[in-house]
C-alpha cells in the first residue's frame, strides 16, 4: 500500500543512490583537498624561493654600497694627497725664495745674474754666490762632481720636475744651502733629498735597503744618514 501511495517510491533503492553520491562527492572533495594543498605547497615555496632571492640581492646591493664607500673613499685620500703634494710644492718654493731674499748674499746673488745677463763678471759679488751663479759646483764641494756623475747615472736629467728635471732641482737646492752657509753635510743633503723617495715623491733613484753603503761612500756617513731621515719623517 505505501509503495502504491507514493507511487512506486522504493526506500532501499533511494537509501542506495544516495550513498553512490554521497561517495562520490567525498572523493571529489578529497581530489579538491588535495589540489589546494599542491597549490598552497607550491605557493609556500615560491614565497620562499622568492625571498632568498630578495635577499641575495640585498646582500649584493650592501657589498656594492660598500665597495663605493670604499673607492669614494680612496679617491677623497687621493685628492687630499695630491692637494697636500701641491701645498708643500709651494712652501717648498716659498721657502728657498725666502732664503735669497733677506741677507747680503741675497743681493750678492741677483747682482750676480744681472751680470751674468750682460756678460760680465761683477766685482764684489761673494765666492759662494760666484760659484752657484756660474755652476761651479767644484768649486763649492770637491766632490760635486762625483755626486752629480751619480745622479746622472741613475736618470736625474730624465725626471720632470717642478719647471725642469729631478737633476736641476737638486743642484738649486745644493747651491741655495751653500749660499745661505750651511755646513757641507747639509748642502749635500741637498744634492740627495729624496733619492730614496719618500711618501710625497717616488724618485726612487737610489734603494735605502740596498744601497745606503754607496751613498755613505761618496758623501759621507753623517750627510747619507740627513738623507735617509728624509726618507723616514718626510
Amino acid at each position: 500500500g505505501i509503495n502504491a501511495e507514493y507511487g512506486g517510491f522504493n526506500p532501499t533503492s533511494m537509501s542506495a543512490h544516495d550513498s553512490d553520491e554521497s561517495g562520490n562527492g567525498c572523493q571529489h572533495c578529497h581530489l579538491l583537498r588535495n589540489q589546494l594543498q599542491t597549490l598552497v605547497n607550491s605557493t609556500v615555496v615560491d614565497a620562499a624561493n622568492a625571498q632568498d632571492e630578495i635577499d641575495r640581492l640585498k646582500l649584493e646591493v650592501e657589498q656594492l654600497h660598500t665597495q663605493l664607500a670604499q673607492q669614494g673613499e680612496l679617491l677623497r685620500q687621493s685628492f687630499a694627497l695630491k692637494a697636500q703634494v701641491a701645498s708643500t710644492d709651494v712652501q717648498e718654493d716659498a721657502f728657498f725664495e725666502t732664503l735669497l731674499s733677506e741677507d747680503d748674499h741675497a743681493a750678492s746673488f741677483r747682482m750676480a745674474q744681472g751680470a751674468l745677463s750682460n756678460h760680465r763678471v761683477p766685482e764684489g759679488i761673494p765666492p759662494v754666490i760666484h760659484a752657484v751663479v756660474t755652476e761651479n759646483w767644484d768649486a763649492l764641494d770637491h766632490k760635486a762632481g762625483a755626486m752629480l756623475e751619480l745622479l746622472q747615472e741613475r736618470g736625474a736629467g730624465e725626471i720632470w720636475h717642478k719647471h725642469g728635471n729631478f737633476l736641476a732641482h737638486l743642484r738649486g737646492v745644493f747651491g741655495i744651502l751653500h749660499a745661505w752657509g750651511q755646513p757641507r753635510d747639509v748642502c749635500r743633503l741637498g744634492m740627495f733629498h729624496s733619492v730614496y723617495s719618500n711618501s710625497f715623491v717616488a724618485m726612487g733613484l737610489l734603494d735605502p735597503t740596498k744601497e745606503r753603503g754607496t751613498l755613505q761612500q761618496l758623501i759621507g756617513t753623517q750627510a747619507e744618514s740627513l738623507v735617509y731621515l728624509s726618507l723616514i719623517h718626510i
